[in-house]
């Protein structure tokens, strides 16, 4: 096998050559599996078909289960709503409305570990096709670290700006003893 790159032969070594034939035997499934286990994130597949259970997770992988504290047996056939935070699960429904409609949706919420734990995640979802049926693709990011530092970084900013007003202010306040000491020494 040879590789053209401006205007040079490389040949591949035999080692490539075989990584390459293995890939290439690896069926699609296997390579969804193989990718969707390495991710650090949370994945599913959602039916968005199914009319007693809406959200129904029919894949996830093991950062999902981790992170969730569940272990897969137990996650699958669960609606997604379940694992939102209570005042977030309202809002799943038309969510999910939106993904039957083709919409690709990124937004953040709330999330529960098994033991009731909430979670902030920024989720991206979209709708895709999948072994003939129309599913939701979502991968949730846990965003504590973001969240807390983002929280420091306000407070921070609101200690600033009470320094800064305290400093203003007590600059006025020093053009202002100022003031009188000059009129009490000109009397």
């Amino acid at each position: 096998m040879s590789i053209m790159r401006r205007g040079q032969n490389k040949t591949t070594s035999p080692s490539s050559q075989s990584l390459l034939s293995n890939a290439f035997e690896l069926r699609e499934e296997d390579l969804f599996a193989l990718f969707s286990e390495q991710l650090p994130d949370s994945m599913y597949l959602l039916d968005l078909d199914d009319q007693d259970v809406p959200g129904k997770i029919i894949y996830t992988n093991d950062a999902a289960c981790r992170i969730h504290g569940y272990p897969r047996e137990e996650m699958i056939g669960r609606s997604i709503n379940e694992l939102d935070k209570e005042d977030e699960a309202r809002k799943s429904d038309s969510r999910l409305d939106k993904l039957r409609s083709g919409e690709v949706l990124t937004f953040e919420e709330e999330r529960r570990r098994k033991d009731g734990t909430p979670f902030p995640v920024e989720v991206t979802a979209r709708t895709v096709e999948w072994k003939g049926r129309r599913v939701a693709f979502a991968i949730d990011r846990d965003i504590s670290d973001r969240k807390q530092t983002e929280d420091a970084l306000q407070s921070s900013e609101f200690q600033f700006d009470n320094l800064i007003t305290a400093s203003e202010r007590q600059a006025q306040e020093r053009a202002l003893l100022d003031r009188v000491r000059t009129i009490l020494a000109d009397e």
